[in-house]
This record gives structure tokens, C-alpha cells and sequence, in this order.
């Protein structure tokens, strides 16, 4: 069983979250040496070095290379698109004490740390913090929103669904974390009903295909908190159908993942209760 690497501080960069992470995968997966990675994607082995330090940052280019070489299924990938527009979203909140209430930057800091432990976790295969799961959905329940662009919330919703049929078990797991992060502050933030209804729809959708990804890696605590939060996102829609179509995606989860029979038979009667 290949040793976990250490944890990493959710407040360090994006540098040393993705070097952990490369190095996680050279010596405990791979079990290769600097040099080797160095001669497999033709470049000096002081940069890569460099890079598992977190002394530079990864060029862009420069991650499908080593997703390759270290065979991570494009997992490295996906965890750096996903922290690359977490920070993104850090720069973008980014103000002064004067113009922001203490309360309200203490807790978008908290959802930022929350969604880089539970990326940090997920990308050293280890378990995700106690906590970290339920910051990061918190804002993905009701709220008010101002107005922002729906359509190209609900067109991501049919990408998730095209792609989740092609992409391997638990690679949906940081995209899906990252952009419930940017609904659940979009969510908080006031907006006309009819948009904020759709945005329950796309948080409903986006959380139980979460929950589904979850479950599949074995993580069945982080997916029944996940699961409750798809829940009281559809309910709070008002769609009926989204409401039934989240208690019997999370029965079917639930049968594949060895529930017992009485937990998928309730969660089937739930569903059937809604029709």
C-alpha cells in the first residue's frame, strides 16, 4: 500500500499542493527517481526538483507531460485546473479590510481552506478532513444570489453529464468540488426567484453527480453528507422531478455501493413518494 504523501497546508500555493502531489505519485506510485522523471519528459531534473518544492510553479504545458510519464489518469491534471481557478477565485475576492466586513471575508478564507484540504486530500488518496466536505457545500444550499450568467451554469451541467459516461472513477471529483465552490458564493448572494431557482437546479445536479463520485471511491460518509445536500437543494427548487431524481440516483448509488436493503428500499420509497 503506497504511504500517503504529508499533508499539505491548504494556505500554502498552488505550487506546493500540485509538487506534493507529483511527488506523491513519482515515489509511492511510480516508485521512480528525479532523474527518471527528468529523462521521460526531456527536462533538467533540477526543475523538476524545483517543482515538487514548490519552489516554481508547473508550466501549464507542462501537466499533461507528467500526468503521462507518472500514468496518473490525468488526475494531475484535474486537480490543477481545479486549485488553479480556486486561486483564481482567492485574487478575484481579494479587498481591503475597509471595504469588507470582517465576518464575511472570515468566511469565504474558511471555504477557500476547506475546498484546498479536501483537494489535498482527494489528490494524495487520502480520506478527506472531518468538516472539510461540509464547508465546501455549505453554500451550495438556499440563498440569495444577484444576477449572473444561469445559462452557462445549466450548460455545465450537460457537460457533466456527456462527460461522466467517459471519464474513470473519482476524475470528476475536483472539477465538481471546485465549481460547487463558485455556486455556493453565488448562492449567498441576493438575485430574482426565477434565477436562483435555477441555480438550486444546477447545485442539485452538480452535488448528487459529486455525491456518485464519492460513493464510487469508497467514500460513503463524505457521499451521505453530499447526497443530503443535493436533497435540500432540489426541495428547495421546487422541481418535483429534480427531487425525485436525486432520491433515486442516490438509491441506485446506494444498491452498487452494498447498502443494505432496507437504506435503498427507503430511499426508493422517498423517491416513489414524490411522484
Amino acid at each position: 500500500m503506497p504511504r500517503p504523501p504529508q499533508p499539505v497546508d491548504p494556505e500554502e500555493s498552488l505550487h506546493h499542493l500540485i509538487g506534493a502531489t507529483i511527488r506523491h505519485w513519482r515515489q509511492e506510485v511510480r516508485k521512480i527517481s528525479l532523474t527518471e522523471l527528468a529523462k521521460m519528459i526531456y527536462i533538467d531534473v533540477s526543475q523538476v526538483s524545483k517543482w515538487e518544492r514548490g519552489e516554481i510553479p508547473v508550466p501549464a504545458h507542462r501537466v499533461a507531460d507528467l500526468d503521462e510519464a507518472l500514468q496518473a489518469g490525468r488526475q494531475i491534471a484535474a486537480l490543477y485546473a481545479a486549485v488553479t481557478e480556486l486561486e483564481e477565485l482567492r485574487a478575484r475576492e481579494r479587498v481591503t479590510v475597509e471595504d469588507t466586513e470582517a465576518a464575511g471575508t472570515d468566511e469565504t478564507d474558511m471555504r477557500r481552506r476547506a475546498a484546498l484540504q479536501m483537494l489535498a486530500a482527494l489528490s494524495a488518496g487520502a480520506a478527506i478532513p472531518p468538516g472539510a466536505l461540509e464547508m465546501v457545500l455549505s453554500g451550495a444550499a438556499p440563498g440569495f444570489v444577484d444576477q449572473v450568467d444561469v445559462d452557462r451554469w445549466e450548460q455545465t451541467v450537460h457537460e457533466y453529464r456527456h462527460v461522466s459516461l467517459m471519464r474513470w472513477t473519482g476524475a470528476l471529483i475536483p472539477d465538481l468540488t471546485a465549481d460547487l465552490v463558485a455556486l455556493g458564493r453565488l448562492l449567498e448572494r441576493k438575485n430574482p426567484p426565477s434565477v436562483h431557482t435555477r441555480l438550486l437546479r444546477v447545485s442539485a445536479e452538480l452535488s448528487g453527480r459529486l455525491a456518485a463520485e464519492l460513493d464510487d471511491i469508497g467514500d460513503r460518509r463524505a457521499a451521505r453528507v453530499t447526497w443530503a445536500a443535493a436533497r435540500r437543494a432540489a426541495d428547495a427548487s421546487g422541481d418535483r422531478d429534480l427531487s425525485v431524481w436525486v432520491r433515486g440516483y442516490e438509491a441506485d448509488q446506494a444498491r452498487w455501493s452494498g447498502c443494505p436493503d432496507h437504506v435503498v428500499t427507503g430511499l426508493a420509497d422517498e423517491a416513489i413518494a414524490l411522484c
